[in-house]
């Protein structure tokens, strides 16, 4: 057969990520669906995590539960945190060499799609497959529409506003007009800081009510002329025409101190809340268009988060900016939770010596049988 031809029967057939420490188990698979699926082999988790995020041709994954480097419910955890929906989403079949109620049900629980045993008939076998191939193609088809359809509405569902689309358009013609008036532009961009962690502990529901209040928070404040729009999960823009860097600033300050003064009440639970605030203004900025204004505000913003959060960042508060306080556990417990982990590296040697007494105890009482010296070690650098 013309290789050509062979390539393009492969290139149809759907792929199928197998992800098993054991070769035969591999080959046992394989033997059974090669004839109507293409197949990829990863021989460890790590291997197939990999694989996912190079191959974006995966439609199904097959995964074992027990596997050096990463395990099957170490593989589903990273999937189904993923951002990615090709990764969140993918259908996963794990397979296990015993019929195993508890083993079953904790895959169930860690987002499995399905569970299979190792001596599972071949055409049951292909029959999954196939089903899970077109739940595949269907929800891919799915996030196509919804992300064409997002790049082109105008308002955001979840809160009401604009959508980054919307405010792109409406700011370039604010820019245009800006130009020929010889007049200043703000961009100031909001970044709740503590909303996803928030979200995460409480549910999405709960999440999607807070961007919704932030949101009138916020279009409650700004002027008529001003626009406004959420850019991401936890991100608002404003675009705000004949604006001053001073008045800019000043603003930005009211936006960030209101957020920090909005104390949200659920299930008698006080949750208090803060944000991150970047300003770019053509008074100070280089900005050939409004796109240039979007990106220098959003590095400011960053910059804030990057400082421990609850601050402003402006052209003139670049130098000024105070490094991120040492934290409580429980506060490192919570910027853990909110993804936003890499804050607390400056501080890893106090907070472990903060821990180790806890941390031995228990090593001690419990009989884990840790081996401390590293520990021990790191904890000593603070001290130096």
């Amino acid at each position: 057969m013309d290789e050509k031809i062979q390539e393009q029967i492969k290139e149809d057939k759907p792929r199928v990520l197998i992800c098993d420490d054991s070769r035969i188990v591999r080959a046992s698979i394989i033997k059974h669906i090669k004839h109507a699926f293409d197949i990829k082999e990863a021989v460890d988790g790590e291997a197939g995590w990999a694989a996912l995020n190079q191959d974006d041709t995966i439609q199904v994954l097959i995964s074992d539960l027990s596997m050096p480097k990463l395990d099957g419910f170490g593989l589903l955890a990273r999937l189904r945190g993923s951002r990615d929906p090709r990764l969140s989403e993918m259908p996963v079949i794990v397979i296990s060499g015993v019929e195993d109620g508890t083993a079953r049900a904790r895959a169930a629980a860690a987002g499995a799609t399905d569970f299979i045993t190792k001596g599972i008939g071949a055409v049951e076998l292909q029959s999954r497959l196939e089903a899970l191939v077109r739940l595949n193609r269907t929800a891919r088809q799915l996030e196509k529409s919804r992300v064409a359809i997002a790049e082109t509405a105008t308002t955001d569902p979840v809160t009401g506003l604009g959508t980054p689309h919307f405010l792109l358009l409406r700011g370039a013609q604010i820019f245009s007009h800006a130009r020929r008036q010889v007049n200043d532009v703000a961009v100031i961009r909001v970044y709740i800081d503590n909303q996803e962690g928030v979200a995460k502990r409480f549910g999405k529901p709960v999440g999607d009510q807070l961007l919704g209040f932030f949101g009138k928070l916020l279009s409650s404040r700004m002027r008529k002329e001003d626009c406004i729009a959420r850019m991401s999960e936890s991100e608002f823009a404003l675009v705000c025409p004949s604006t001053a860097l001073t008045h800019a600033n000043l603003f930005a300050n009211r936006l960030k101190d209101a957020i920090a003064a909005a104390k949200v009440n659920y299930r008698d639970e006080l949750i208090e809340f803060t944000a991150s605030v970047g300003v770019a203004n053509t008074d100070q900025d280089v900005a050939s268009g409004i796109e240039d204004l979007f990106k220098i505000a959003e590095a400011r913003m960053q910059a804030a988060r990057d400082q421990g959060g609850n601050r402003m960042v402006s052209s003139d508060e670049l130098q000024t900016v105070k490094p991120m306080q040492l934290p409580s556990v429980d506060e490192a417990i919570n910027l853990l939770a909110g993804g936003e982990g890499e804050r607390l590296l400056p501080h890893l040697p106090t907070l472990l010596a903060r821990l180790l007494p806890l941390i031995r105890m228990i090593n001690d009482r419990l009989g884990v049988g840790l081996r401390l010296e590293r520990l021990e070690a790191a904890a000593a650098k603070k001290k130096d």
